[in-house]
Order: structure tokens, then C-alpha cells, then sequence
């Protein structure tokens, strides 16, 4: 066992906080490049920012993001986070567990989103409907999800203490994060009208 237990629970917890927004990277590539079949921009299938040369990804990345973190930290808090403290307790909580545990969790935030989608219909565009129906959303959950519970893993075990500036800094970073995400996003409402 580690031989500075603060250590791990700083380590922990940072891992923690920071797993809905790097849940978020995997999903970028998916949602922002041109070519991809899950182009936002394709997916709104409408005239809108995500859809305009050069700065449409920007936009489709942002808009990934800021959505993904905030239904990230819903996941951590509903399942994830009473799931490991209940493996934390009975000195369960390996690699794979956690990777196992991220992946579980992405696919029921994934397939949450599909249920709102069927029951509450918030998604206008059919190209968003059909993605959250589709198997892919349960995918895209999954890996999600896992690369989340890859970091937690990956940052619990980390041997060394983090500086207390790169902390802070670290902690820091999904607040502003979603702040940028959040201008980014308003800056492509703007020019076209709320559309």
C-alpha cells in the first residue's frame, strides 16, 4: 500500500473532480471534425455556427464540452462516486475495477440522455434524436466513460505529491473550462440571432 495515504487522498479526489471534463476528450474528435458521420454540425443539420467554415468545430467542440462536463458530473455524483467509495471501503478499487466502474457509468449517463430524448423530447433536430437513440450514444458512453475511469486510476496512483499550485490550478480548470465553453458558445449565438 502507498506509504503517504494523504497523498493518495488528495490524488483521489483531484482525479475525481477532473474525470467528467476529461470524459469529455474522447468525444471531441466524434462531434467536431467535418468527416465524422457525428458531426454536430451535420447532426443539427441546420444553418447554424457549428455548421461555418473554420469556426463551426470550435463551436461543435465547445458546445461537447460544456454539455458533456455538466452531464459528467451529474454521472459522478449519481453513480460513480457512491459506487467507489463503496470499493474504496472493501480495498476493491484496482485499475480495472475503476476503468470497469467510468465505462458503467458513461453508458447509463449515455442511455439517461436517450430516455429524456424518448420521454421529454428536447433534442428538436432529428440527426441529435437519432444519434441519442442509436447504439452509437451507448458506445460513445462507454468510451467516454472508461477514459474517465482510466484517469482516476491513472492520477489515485500517482507516486508523487503535486505541487499545490498545479492543484489549485487543477481544480480550477473544469470551472474554467465550462466558463469558456460557455463564451464560445454564446460568441456563435450572437452573430446569428439565437437561431
Amino acid at each position: 500500500m502507498d506509504s503517504n495515504p494523504n497523498r493518495r487522498l488528495e490524488n483521489e479526489i483531484l482525479s475525481l473532480w477532473l474525470a467528467p471534463i476529461v470524459a469529455t476528450l474522447p468525444l471531441i474528435p466524434f462531434f467536431s471534425l467535418r468527416f465524422s458521420p457525428l458531426f454536430l454540425g451535420t447532426l443539427m443539420a441546420d444553418r447554424g455556427p457549428t455548421t461555418w467554415p473554420w469556426i463551426g468545430p470550435v463551436f461543435s467542440a465547445a458546445g461537447v464540452v460544456f454539455d458533456g462536463t455538466i452531464l459528467g458530473y451529474a454521472a459522478l455524483f449519481v453513480v460513480a462516486l457512491p459506487v467507489y467509495l463503496i470499493l474504496r471501503r472493501f480495498n476493491q478499487h484496482s485499475p480495472v475495477h475503476i476503468v470497469l466502474l467510468g465505462a458503467i457509468a458513461g453508458i447509463i449517463a449515455s442511455q439517461f440522455v436517450a430516455y429524456v430524448v424518448q420521454h421529454r423530447g428536447p433534442f428538436k433536430q432529428p440527426g441529435l434524436q437519432e444519434f441519442a437513440l442509436s447504439w452509437s450514444s451507448f458506445l460513445l458512453g462507454g468510451l467516454s466513460g472508461g477514459a474517465a475511469g482510466w484517469f482516476v486510476a491513472l492520477l489515485s496512483g500517482y507516486r508523487k505529491q503535486l505541487q499545490t499550485e498545479r492543484v489549485f490550478l487543477a481544480f480550477l480548470l473544469p470551472i474554467g473550462a465550462e466558463i469558456l465553453c460557455a463564451v464560445v458558445m454564446l460568441a456563435a449565438i450572437a452573430p446569428s440571432g439565437g437561431r
